[in-house]
Formats: C-alpha cells, sequence, structure tokens
C-alpha cells in the first residue's frame, strides 16, 4: 500500500522526491503497559523516485526505509521536527501532508487473529470485549482534516473468517 501510495502521489505531483506519514502505536515501552491513552507517534516514509525505476526497486526501498523507521519509532516525533528545523507553518504539517494508516486491531468482526485476549462483542460485531469492559467504536465528524490527505485502510474478514478485502476511509483538506 505504501509503495502504490508513493508512486500515485509522485506521478500526481510531478516530484521524485516524496514523504509519507505512517502513525504507529507507540507502545513498546514496558512502562506504558498499565496505562490507559493515545501513545500514537508518527514515522516519516520518505521515497526518492528518480528516473524510471522498477516495481521491485520501489518495494525494496520502501521495505527497507519502513524497517529504519520502525527501529526508530521511540523518537518523539516533536524532537524530529525540532532537529530538521523545516520552515513551519500553520496552514500544514511540518514534515508530511500525505498519511498513510493501517488499522490492525485484532478482535474485530471475523479476524481471525486468536488469542488477543479481544474478543467480539455477542450481539454487536463492531463492540470489542476487554475483559469486562465491551468497547464500541463511534465516528467522531470533525469537519477538520489535519493533512492535506489521510488514507485508512484495514483488512476486512466475514464471518467465518475468510478474507474479505480492503476497506477503508479518505480523509482531505478543502
Amino acid at each position: 500500500m505504501a509503495t502504490a501510495l508513493s508512486v500515485l502521489l509522485s506521478k500526481l505531483s510531478a516530484s521524485s522526491d516524496v514523504a509519507v506519514g505512517f502513525p504507529i502505536a507507540g507502545r513498546r515501552d514496558p512502562a506504558l503497559d498499565e496505562l490507559v491513552g493515545f501513545f500514537v507517534n508518527t514515522l516519516v516514509l520518505r521515497v526518492e523516485l528518480p528516473g524510471d525505476p522498477s516495481v521491485a526497486e520501489v518495494l525494496g526501498q520502501v521495505h527497507d526505509r519502513s524497517l529504519a523507521a520502525y527501529e526508530h519509532q521511540d523518537v518523539p516525533f516533536e524532537v524530529l521536527v525540532e532537529r530538521l528545523n523545516p520552515t513551519r507553518s500553520l496552514a500544514h504539517h511540518p514534515l508530511v501532508q500525505v498519511v498513510l494508516a493501517w488499522q490492525n486491531l485484532p478482535g474485530r468482526l471475523g479476524d481471525p487473529t486468536s488469542g488477543t485476549g479481544l474478543e467480539r462483542g455477542e450481539h454487536d460485531p463492531d463492540t470489542l470485549r476487554l475483559g469486562d469492559v465491551h468497547v464500541t467504536p463511534l465516528s467522531a465528524e470533525t469537519q477538520t482534516a489535519r493533512t492535506d490527505l489521510h488514507l485508512s485502510f484495514q483488512e476486512q474478514w466475514d464471518e467465518s473468517g475468510v478474507p474479505a478485502g480492503i476497506g477503508g476511509a479518505v480523509e482531505f483538506r478543502t
């Protein structure tokens, strides 16, 4: 998905240098295990597409740079912005204008993931059960986009656990 998006953005923008942000759940620190909160960090994937690279070359670059970014996922985004010191503007995000999120929360309808401690609700397939706590996601229409383009995707399965494609949403700034 990241490779396809990078190639598409490069072609549409006529730029051979593309940066895409990726939210990542920043929960590797054991001190956060017992805390409730939103500990998401943003990774930046920069893809360079000069000339006419092959699909294999672009896939390899995205793979290698993604792994490198994951190795540094605990560096707070604010520290990265401070060190790079880009020209700041209230009109846009300091490093990326496009974000790609891959939602992989286990326990959703038909999710074949097992042993996670997250189970489907008994009456509502979109409800998660965390022990005695039932969690139902609510849509919040903010009418405000944080970046120029935000794509959010997730794998889907049918009730028997068979893959049923990829679903998602796109948010954009007008």
